[in-house]
């Protein structure tokens, strides 16, 4: 058998909506430098500003900010949130960071 890199077809993340609620969490379903698909059970409203975390290809992505800019639920009652990064930096940051994954 050959030994064959495999990948997830998600990326757990936690979330984190305010200081007063604890973590969240949920899937990253699609992701890029601008915006990603969350999964999850937690109901959270439109336009909300979320920090996420998460590991991908060994490489930690740690308090990026999004806000929660589309939401859907489906018949099992999980929602998906599309979101956009919202800091510029991070932005960059992770366009970095997936490039050298990419190019592993």
């Amino acid at each position: 058998m050959k030994n064959q890199k495999t990948h997830k077809k998600y990326i757990p993340t936690s979330i984190i909506t305010s200081a007063e609620n604890p973590n969240c969490w949920g899937r990253i379903l699609e992701i890029d430098q601008n915006q990603c698909l969350i999964m999850s059970r937690f109901e959270i409203r439109i336009e909300k500003i979320l920090s996420i975390s998460f590991e991908m290809d060994n490489t930690e992505f740690k308090n990026l900010r999004c806000r929660t800019k589309k939401i859907t639920r489906d018949s099992d009652g999980y929602f998906y949130y599309e979101t956009k990064l919202i800091d510029n930096l991070q932005r960059s940051d992770m366009r970095q960071k997936i490039l050298q994954i990419l190019t592993k």
